[in-house]
């Protein structure tokens, strides 16, 4: 029986997109995705649309596409031609499935055709008949239509990829025998691509996109041509390494569930960062921050000049005093956005400190004091002219003020 530990946390959910199973074979059920959810959705026209309606998804496993059914044998590929005519707009839509994973960086796999999909839609293009278009008196046999699970060929695994790490302890000399069942192939590979595997003509069978594989971060692109979870004996896998494809993969829709949730929980508004903070609070910290401002600037005041500093040259007063106004005034908006303004956004309110403490406050304001001040400048047109950048700013603040209030202060 299953424990209720089991169900402590919301499994990643990932959207499944199966071939039709015209050969009579079905192999959607050997998919291995422990700890996720699997969506199981037929290949059809719009397939891509279905991203927004059933999410949320955290990955998505591509398992036939390119061409539909290119395990079929002539014969049966004719009439299922006869029988679905849609295949052109359901093969742009597997291509528009792929974009769209790619432009939201969701995890996706594509298996057999689902790697020439991925391929095609990143720019390569494919073989449509291998046996025929890649040196045919070289070629190996890629297909055997009366041995559908038992046929193998060779590929060599290329070091430094993750297909390599999975199998590493199983590889006779970057060797190992691989699943194959399949017409058309990877021509040309999409630049964003590194081969993971090639057969022993040449064809690519197994890619990926480096600067986008971190499973732990919740990064994975990848295709194969091969089908590891069909790779099987009697008594298990061919190779141990066969379910860490897709042990791999589920960690990615993990990390990638993770990351969506974090984004989801974060604070939208000001009010919903400060809903558990008290209005006492508020009114408390605001006064306490405008009491600090006039206490700063006069505390500077006495510890670090004579009242002769000030009198000898006018203009030094009115400079420190104004960016003693300017600070005040930036706290003084976020007090007020904080005990008034709860519809406003956090991005308003990061952008306001982003821009008002960090690059004006501290990366002008507060560096012009120190150099005029600090080398005791007696010029008036400087000292002069500094203060009306001061005060510029300040008027900046002071219509930043105003339109925040107008902006949101009707909001519900």
């Amino acid at each position: 029986m299953t424990s209720s530990a089991d169900f402590s946390r919301i499994l990643p959910r990932v959207l499944i997109v199966s071939g039709r199973t015209a050969h009579g074979r079905r192999f959607i059920g050997d998919y291995h995705l422990h700890g996720a959810v699997s969506i199981i959705v037929p290949r059809v026209s719009g397939v891509h649309e279905m991203l927004d309606s059933l999410e949320p998804i955290h990955g998505v496993l591509l398992c036939v596409g390119e061409g539909g059914d290119d395990d079929l044998s002539p014969e049966q590929l004719e009439a299922t031609r006869r029988l679905h005519p849609s295949d052109a707009a359901e093969q742009d839509s597997m291509e528009l499935l792929a974009c769209c994973c790619l432009e939201r960086n969701i995890p996706f796999l594509g298996i057999r055709g689902g790697s020439h999909v991925l391929n095609v839609a990143c720019g390569g293009s494919l073989y449509k008949d291998v046996e025929r278009e890649l040196m045919p008196s070289a070629a190996i046999r890629h297909i055997d239509y009366a041995d559908y699970d038992g046929h193998r060929h060779q590929v060599r695994v290329l070091p430094g990829t993750p297909l390599h790490d999975w199998f590493a302890d199983s590889l006779d000399n970057q060797a190992m025998m691989v699943s194959s069942y399949h017409r058309q192939g990877v021509r040309r590979l999409a630049e964003r691509f590194v081969p993971m595997a090639l057969a022993p003509d040449g064809l690519v069978e197994g890619f990926y996109d480096p600067d986008a594989y971190s499973p732990g971060e919740g990064q994975f692109i990848m295709g194969l041509q091969f089908q590891p979870e069909r790779m099987r004996k009697a008594d298990g896998f061919d190779y141990p390494g066969c379910p860490k494809v897709y042990k791999e993969f589920v960690r990615a829709a993990v990390a990638y569930q993770e990351m969506q949730l974090n984004v989801t929980l974060l604070p939208l508004t000001l009010g919903e960062k400060l809903a558990h903070v008290s209005r006492r609070r508020r009114w408390t910290v605001a006064v306490i921050v405008q009491i600090l401002c006039p206490v700063g600037v006069t505390s500077s005041l006495v510890y670090a000049y004579t009242p002769s500093f000030f009198s000898s040259v006018p203009w030094r007063l009115p400079l420190l005093l104004s960016s003693g106004v300017y600070w005040s005034l930036l706290f003084l908006i976020r007090s007020y956005a904080e005990l008034f303004l709860p519809c406003t956004p956090m991005t308003v309110v990061e952008k306001l400190f982003g821009i008002g403490l960090w690059g004006i406050g501290l990366g002008v304001i507060t560096l012009m004091l120190s150099i005029v001040l600090g080398i005791s400048v007696k010029d008036t047109r400087v000292l002069a002219g500094c203060t009306c950048v001061v005060a510029v700013f300040v008027i900046g603040l002071a219509a930043f003020w105003v339109w925040l209030a107008r902006t949101y202060g009707g909001v519900n």
